[in-house]
């Protein structure tokens, strides 16, 4: 039998090998982590625009993924199968950064933390909608045996 994945399951799976791979015991070196990030990058390029020019590398002298500074960057740059530079999937995010291509005005900060909230919360929802019910709570721990 096959597993049957639904888009918000699928969510959480991409989340979290995003944001905590160690999590899900996968992508345990920069590079498969950000091969990976690279690669949905351009899954999402491909559906919604926009060009993938690359990941830059956080500091490499601290913990991978611990904070802002090691954590590693895609690079974006905007092409015509955008709808707009204004308002699309990547508009939200290092908003004056395609200031330059064109765009017109920068989106005001409420819609896009209004925009960003929403989207955060989806996985939330969609979790809460499958529990219902159940007292279950999953705490997800990083499996692994620590080495040495």
């Amino acid at each position: 039998m096959t597993k049957q994945i639904l888009p918000n399951e699928l969510a959480e799976i991409v989340t979290g090998l995003l944001i905590k791979p160690e999590l899900l015991g996968e992508l345990d070196s920069r590079e498969a982590h950000q091969a990976f990030m690279l690669d949905i990058g351009r899954v999402i390029a491909d559906h919604c625009g926009g060009r993938i020019n690359g990941i830059t590398d956080g500091d490499v002298a601290k913990p991978y993924l611990s904070d802002i500074e090691c954590t590693p960057t895609l690079h974006i740059e905007p092409d015509d199968r955008l709808s707009s530079t204004e308002r699309n999937v990547w508009s939200n995010y290092h908003v004056e950064a395609w200031a330059d291509e064109g765009q017109e005005t920068i989106l005001d900060t409420a819609i896009r933390n209004s925009d960003r909230a929403a989207l955060q919360t989806l996985l939330i929802v969609a979790a809460q909608k499958e529990s219902v019910g159940s007292p279950v709570i999953k705490r997800m721990t990083d499996w692994r045996i620590p080495e040495g």
